[in-house]
């Protein structure tokens, strides 16, 4: 389903589909557990965070790809274009990695990895005091190549034959961060570009019950082979699996495309990925380690405070004030020229 806003075609299907993303996210950062040594120790909920792991980050570059707009026809354009997404992706990035600073400090003691004021330059890198944000970041390096190099559909196309090369070689070779991340996700976005030209004629095929049957029992088979042999999702079949994950996804927000409560969901995107983080940093150490609330029924509580909360904070201060908004949310509501 779309439908025109302004000079642009909405997709609704697509904040559908970014709201089960942002869903996805939620609970995988829900488990207390994941990021000490030994991992998450409940077997089933072990398996689900590894299947969520498998395709949700992707699935964000694929998205992102889909509405990335036309191509820049000249100079003035890419520039135009570069600073709007600066100020989308990057300013927010900068600063709530410099409010997150004391945060981080104060915390230092609970955190499974210390955090260093020495090293907060390589928050230039990549390397942010709020770690989960290093996703503006290398979305905004790949939206970069998009706009200055991406031309036509013909150079869509080879961009789109090399970035696989790269994906496949970075899943079997050790590259350092950021550069990982171009290697990594440069396809799925790109990937995300080339499926919203072909839009119309791909969703006509697509949108059937047994693709999506097809797509969702193939990913959850695949991923259970891989799993169940501890490949970890190596090479080759990772990207297969991840491709399926975001297939199945992909078709599930066509059908969902009508269902309001998901779309305006997917309109506080960019707010939950951003919010929760902290909210839920906070639910784990009061929570779980100090009060020592029951695994299931802290991951459950989690989940639904870490959207309650989020969409409360950004609807009753962040969006409600205009400096707030363009500095945390990278919200200008700018008229798009280009």
């Amino acid at each position: 389903m779309s439908y025109m806003e302004g000079n642009k075609k909405h997709y609704a299907s697509i904040d559908v589909a970014r709201s089960i993303g942002i869903f996805l996210v939620i609970v995988g950062h829900s488990f207390p557990d994941a990021s000490l040594q030994g991992g998450i120790q409940n077997e089933i909920w072990r398996t689900i965070y590894h299947m969520i792991y498998s395709f949700h980050m992707p699935l964000f570059f694929f998205l992102s790809g889909f509405v990335a707009g036309k191509y820049s026809k000249n100079v003035d354009e890419c520039w135009y274009r570069t600073v709007k997404k600066f100020k989308r992706l990057m300013i927010p990035y900068f600063c709530w990695g410099i409010v997150y600073i004391p945060f981080r400090i104060l915390l230092n003691r609970f955190a499974s990895a210390e955090f260093s004021v020495t090293r907060l330059w390589r928050i230039f890198i990549g390397e942010n005091p709020y770690s989960g944000l290093w996703f503006l970041y290398a979305l905004f390096c790949i939206s970069l190549i998009y706009i200055w190099i991406v031309k036509s559909d013909k150079m869509l196309g080879y961009l789109l034959a090399i970035s696989c090369v790269m994906l496949i070689y970075g899943k079997y070779n050790l590259i350092c961060e950021p550069i990982e991340w171009i290697f990594i996700y440069l396809f799925f976005y790109l990937l995300g570009c080339y499926i919203h030209i072909h839009y119309i004629n791909m969703v006509k095929i697509l949108k059937r019950k047994s693709n999506l049957i097809l797509s969702g029992g193939l990913f959850v088979f695949l991923f259970y082979l891989n799993y169940t042999h501890k490949i970890y999702f190596s090479g080759i079949v990772s990207i297969i699996i991840t491709l399926l994950g975001i297939l199945t996804v992909f078709i599930t927000s066509e059908y969902l495309s009508t269902n309001t409560f998901l779309e305006k969901l997917g309109n506080y995107g960019m707010d939950i990925f951003i919010l929760s983080g902290p909210v839920l940093v906070v639910l784990r150490i009061l929570l779980y380690k100090i009060a020592g609330l029951n695994y299931n029924m802290y991951v459950v509580v989690a989940i639904i405070f870490a959207y309650v909360v989020s969409i409360l904070m950004s609807k009753s201060v962040l969006r409600r004030n205009e400096v707030l908004r363009k500095l945390f949310l990278g919200m200008w509501k700018e008229k798009d020229t280009y």
